[in-house]
């Protein structure tokens, strides 16, 4: 992908890590093989895009690393261990990236967005409810005062 992408562009100024896979389970239910996706997508290929990516970057001293990771990775969310931990690595390995390649006028940086209310952001809630035996208004209520809006938000 970067080679394609410097051959068509020549160079690459700014790269956008924004994956995410969320499978939605207790702990005790997870399946090794959701957690290991969780951190391959999520947190793996972070690292994997950014390293080839400043293979161009530090060369020139230049460039500006974005990772998405989210709320889930600044707080624990019940089922959502694997997602939560991934982004939670995804914090630490920005922070680290930042003062490695700092010195090369790369900039690395999270944003930490809460979720939209779509399917992907429903879907999981309404499995943990269910996991848990509650109604879908509690799981909500819990999540939702963390928000600073204290809603997802919405797509136009």
């Amino acid at each position: 992908m970067v080679a394609e992408t410097l051959d068509d562009c020549g160079q690459i100024d700014i790269l956008v890590n924004n994956s995410a896979v969320t499978n939605s389970a207790p702990v005790v239910d997870m399946v090794l093989n959701d957690w290991n996706e969780a951190l391959a997508v999520n947190l793996t290929g972070t690292m994997l895009c950014s390293r080839e990516v400043l293979k161009s970057m530090i060369p020139r001293k230049s460039g500006s690393i974005v990772n998405i990771s989210s709320v889930a990775g600044v707080y624990g969310v019940p089922g959502l261990g694997a997602y939560s931990a991934s982004k939670w690595g995804v914090i630490g390995f920005t922070q680290t990236l930042a003062i490695e390649v700092g010195k090369y006028n790369i900039r690395v940086n999270s944003i930490s967005p809460a979720a939209t209310r779509t399917d992907r952001f429903a879907t999981p809630q309404k499995a943990r409810a269910d996991a848990l035996g509650v109604p879908l208004e509690e799981v909500m209520s819990e999540i939702l005062p963390r928000y600073s809006l204290k809603r997802p938000t919405h797509l136009k």
